[in-house]
């Protein structure tokens, strides 16, 4: 015999509790768990105030641990340049950036006054051949040239100019040894140019020797022979006449070694791109100026016991971006697209390095090698306009 259902309106009878008295049980429940959850969320706020007290303790433990510790190295770069007063007062980042600028401005100056106006008479003279030197600043196709733009030849002019200076001059602390040597012993005998130029490699294969064991005193050593040989008098010590001329010889070698590369630029593929005027001998004589005030500031750079890289088209990042304009500034002719659009040029082709990149590493009193900052960033063409190559149009140059 089948057993009949039981209705849901119809009390339980197997538990016991009436469905009043189960709903008030559950209630009594709920005022229970309640009472727990709001118990626990008081425990929750105490354990998060005591969590942040605890933050606060140890982010001010942090900060006594960290003034315990500069401590001493503010002592030390404090003697340091206690040391360097008054005769090795060293100029701040912003005035070295100063200084840099206004090598740019005089190197831009005379591109634009001393260049072909067309690439016609270049290219007719190259014989159309492109220079393999030019792979050093440029990364070009058919198109570029042959759209034969009136900005190009100054701009390449001027980026070949800059990379001869800072990849021989800025990225060289002996830059100038060859000529020092040679001066040096002009008065007892007769070296080659050879073994004046292996003297200058020896120093430096040295140099980059003991870099890779002991960078700190290897930067320093470089600091204080480079002090050694353009020696400044205290002003409480009179003037020694060894000291007055060994500076004097250094100065000498840097002057020849700035008429060198003077003639080094002028003897390279870069010649093809210059209107020189015969009978008008300034435009040489201000080049050679340039040379020898980037030879003069460069050995001022060098005099650190912090090092400067060079970062050219091969270091550089190949495509522009606005976010990398800190290491990458582009050209001034792209300043009136990037106004309307700062991200309009992202992803685009470098096409020309203008001017390099100068990075330093490390402090002035030889630590903190592992920090860097930038001295002056690159200068960046991207091409005109309407050839701009983009990413998303997947047209890549070699």
């Amino acid at each position: 015999m089948m057993r009949r259902s039981q209705h849901p309106s119809e009390p339980s009878h197997r538990s016991g509790y009436s469905k009043k008295e189960r709903i008030q049980q559950l209630e009594h429940e709920g005022n229970v768990k309640d009472g727990q959850i709001a118990s626990l969320q008081e425990d929750n706020q105490r354990i998060y105030a005591q969590l942040k007290a605890a933050e606060t303790e140890i982010k001010e433990f942090r900060i006594i641990q960290m003034q315990t510790n500069d401590a001493p190295r503010k002592v030390q770069a404090s003697v340091f340049e206690s040391q360097d007063q008054p005769q090795w007062s060293l100029d701040s980042d912003d005035k070295i950036r100063q200084q840099l600028k206004g090598l740019e401005g005089e190197v831009k100056a005379w591109c634009r006054n001393s260049s072909v106006k067309s690439l016609d008479m270049a290219i007719e003279a190259m014989q159309g051949k492109i220079p393999s030197e030019w792979n050093a600043v440029l990364r070009y196709d058919g198109k570029l040239l042959a759209r034969n733009d009136q900005h190009f030849p100054p701009l390449l002019l001027q980026a070949l100019l800059t990379d001869c200076i800072y990849s021989n001059i800025f990225a060289n602390p002996f830059f100038f040894l060859q000529w020092r040597t040679k001066i040096a012993q002009a008065d007892k005998s007769t070296a080659s140019a050879t073994e004046d130029l292996d003297r200058q490699n020896l120093i430096e294969v040295i140099l980059q020797e003991i870099l890779q064991g002991n960078p700190v005193e290897s930067h320093s050593w470089r600091c204080q022979l480079l002090r050694l040989l353009d020696p400044k008098v205290k002003e409480d010590e009179g003037e020694s006449p060894q000291l007055q001329l060994t500076r004097e010889k250094t100065q000498q070698a840097r002057e020849r070694a700035a008429k060198y590369f003077t003639d080094l630029f002028l003897d390279s593929s870069a010649r093809y791109l210059i209107f020189f005027n015969p009978e008008n001998m300034v435009s040489q004589e201000d080049l050679k100026q340039i040379f020898l005030n980037a030879a003069h500031l460069s050995y001022k750079l060098w005099l650190r016991k912090c090092y400067v890289e060079v970062q050219g088209i091969g270091s550089l990042p190949h495509v522009y971006r606005h976010d990398l304009k800190h290491i990458l500034k582009a050209h001034a002719l792209h300043n009136a697209y990037l106004d309307r659009d700062e991200k309009g040029l992202d992803d685009t082709l470098v096409r020309l390095v203008v001017h390099p990149a100068l990075i330093v590493h490390g402090s002035s009193d030889g630590t903190n090698y592992e920090s860097s900052r930038i001295w002056k960033e690159a200068v960046v063409w991207m091409g005109p306009r309407d050839i701009i190559s983009r990413v998303q149009e997947k047209i890549w140059l070699p």
